[in-house]
C-alpha cells in the first residue's frame, strides 16, 4: 500500500482486542467470530402511521443485503407491493386491511434478523494441498409467488467437508396487469430460475480468485432438465433461455433433485424470520456434506411429456395438425371439388401455407402458385391416391403393369412395347 502511495487508515482485523463489531461494506463484521450480519439499526427506528405503497417500498429498501442471505424475508414486501399494484392503489393511498396487517407483522419480526450470521471467510484452506477439492453448487426453484437461486461453496479436505454460503437472489413472479393470480406457468418460472442461476454462477466464477474444481446445477423440475438436455424446435420463450443456459453452462452439470431437498425452495416461497432462524438455511443442506455417492441421483426421473412437448414451436404443432387433418379428410378430397385441376390448386395452397409457417418472413411466398408448386401438389395428390388404392408396387392389381417407384415416390409403369416383353392385361 505504501509503495502505491496509499495512506492506509482505519485498519481493522480479527482479534485486535478493540471494538469487536465494525461496519464493512454496509454489513456488520464480528471480528471475534469472523462473521457477517445485517445492519438493522435503521430498521429498528421505523415508525409508520399510514401504510402506503411508498412506505412499503421505503422500508423494504432499508434491508441492505447484497449477498441475499435473508432474501426469503425480503421477498415479503415485494409480494405485498405486487398485490397493491394489482389492486390499483395509489402511491400515497393507504393500502387495504389485508396488506396492512401482513406488513405490520413483517416489520415486527425484522429486529430478529441480527441473529442471522454467516462466516466471512469463504475458502479457509490452501488449494496447494493435494487433498482439497472445491465445488460450486447452484440450486434453483420457483413457485407461484417467486423464483430463486442460492449458491453454496463446498470445500472438502480429506474427510472434512465445509459448506459456505456464497450468494442468493429472488425475483417476484411476473404477473399480468391487474391480476397477480394469472401469471406464467410453473415450468416457465422454473426455467427463469435456471436462467438466473446460470447467470449468477458465471458472475461468481469470474469474480473468484481461486480455482473451482467442479460446478453443479440442481433443479427439482424434470421438465426444465429435459428441455436443457433435448435439442428440439422449442417455442421462442424456451428456446432463447435454453440457448443462454447452454452457452454459459454444460448440459452434464445439470442434475435433478427432489423438492424437499432443494434449499432454493425457501427463498422461492418466502418465510417468517422465526422459520428462517429455525431452518438455518444459510448453512446449506446436510446431504451436501456427505460423499458424492450419497447425493440425490435420479437419471430416470418421471418426465411429464405433455408438459415438455407443450413448448414445441407453435408452427410445428399447427403443421402437424394440418397434415393430420388433410390425411383424415382425403376421402372427400375429390368429391368436394369439381375437377382434378381445382383439387391440385387447393393442395398447392395447403403446401404453400405449410412452407410459410416453417420459414421466416423473408422466405415466405405471397404471389400466385408457381408451376413448380403445382407440379409438387399434383405429385402429392397422386401419391395420396396410390396409397389408398394400391399396396405398393407389389399390389396384385397392378403387377401385370410392371410397376416401379420413381425418385419422387410416385408409382409408375413400364409398357410392353418399351420392355419388349408382350404382356396380357385382364381389364
Amino acid at each position: 500500500m505504501e509503495t502505491g502511495l496509499f495512506d492506509l487508515r482505519g485498519w481493522e482485523y480479527t482479534h485486535d482486542n478493540l471494538n469487536n463489531v465494525c461496519g464493512v461494506l454496509g454489513l456488520k463484521w464480528d471480528k471475534e467470530n469472523d462473521t457477517l450480519a445485517l445492519n438493522i439499526s435503521n430498521i429498528e427506528k421505523v415508525a409508520v402511521d399510514k401504510i402506503t405503497k411508498r412506505v412499503i417500498l421505503s422500508v423494504a429498501h432499508r434491508i441492505f443485503d447484497p449477498l441475499g442471505f435473508v432474501c426469503p424475508i425480503s421477498l415479503g414486501p415485494k409480494i405485498l407491493l405486487q398485490e397493491a399494484w394489482a389492486a390499483k392503489i395509489g402511491w400515497d393511498e393507504e393500502v387495504n386491511e389485508s396488506i396492512k396487517k401482513r406488513f405490520l407483522v413483517w416489520i415486527k419480526e425484522l429486529t430478529k434478523l441480527s441473529e442471522v450470521k454467516i462466516p466471512r471467510c469463504m475458502l479457509g484452506v490452501k488449494q496447494s494441498e493435494t487433498d482439497v477439492e472445491v465445488s460450486l453448487h447452484t440450486f434453483v426453484d420457483a413457485s407461484k409467488l417467486a423464483y430463486a437461486v442460492v449458491i453454496f461453496l463446498r470445500i472438502q479436505k480429506g474427510w472434512d467437508v465445509q459448506l459456505r454460503f456464497v450468494q442468493a437472489k429472488t425475483k417476484v413472479t411476473p404477473a399480468k396487469k391487474g391480476d397477480t393470480g394469472n401469471s406464467i406457468s410453473i415450468p416457465r418460472l422454473e426455467l427463469l430460475a435456471a436462467t438466473i442461476g446460470a447467470r449468477l454462477t458465471r458472475h461468481i466464477l469470474n469474480a473468484m480468485d481461486f480455482k473451482i474444481d467442479k460446478v453443479f446445477y440442481w433443479s427439482d423440475s424434470s421438465t426444465v432438465i429435459t428441455w436443457i438436455n433435448r435439442e428440439d424446435n422449442w417455442s421462442v420463450f424456451v428456446a432463447n433461455r435454453i440457448k443462454e443456459i447452454r452457452n454459459i453452462s454444460e448440459v452434464k452439470q445439470w442434475r435433478h433433485i427432489p423438492g424437499n431437498m432443494n434449499p432454493a425452495d425457501l427463498p422461492s416461497r418466502g418465510c417468517t424470520v422465526d422459520q428462517l432462524l429455525e431452518s438455518r438455511w444459510w448453512e446449506g443442506p446436510d446431504w451436501l456434506k456427505k460423499n458424492e455417492e450419497s447425493w440425490p441421483n435420479f437419471p430416470d426421473q418421471n418426465i411429464d411429456e405433455t408438459e415438455v412437448l407443450s413448448e414445441l414451436k407453435r408452427s410445428k404443432i399447427q403443421n402437424s395438425a394440418l397434415i393430420a387433418l388433410a390425411s383424415s379428410d382425403r376421402e372427400n378430397m375429390f368429391s368436394r371439388y369439381s375437377s382434378f385441376s381445382k383439387a391440385t390448386k387447393v393442395m398447392g395452397w395447403i403446401k404453400r401455407f405449410i412452407f410459410n409457417c416453417e420459414n421466416s418472413a423473408l422466405r415466405r411466398e405471397e404471389n400466385f402458385l408457381t408451376a413448380k408448386e403445382c407440379r409438387e401438389a399434383e405429385r402429392s395428390l397422386l401419391k395420396m391416391i396410390q396409397r389408398e388404392k394400391f399396396n405398393g408396387v407389389t399390389d396384385e392389381k397392378i403387377k401385370e403393369l410392371m410397376p416401379f417407384m420413381d425418385c419422387d415416390g410416385v408409382i409408375r409403369t413400364r409398357s410392353g412395347r418399351i420392355s419388349k416383353e408382350p404382356r396380357r392385361l385382364d381389364l
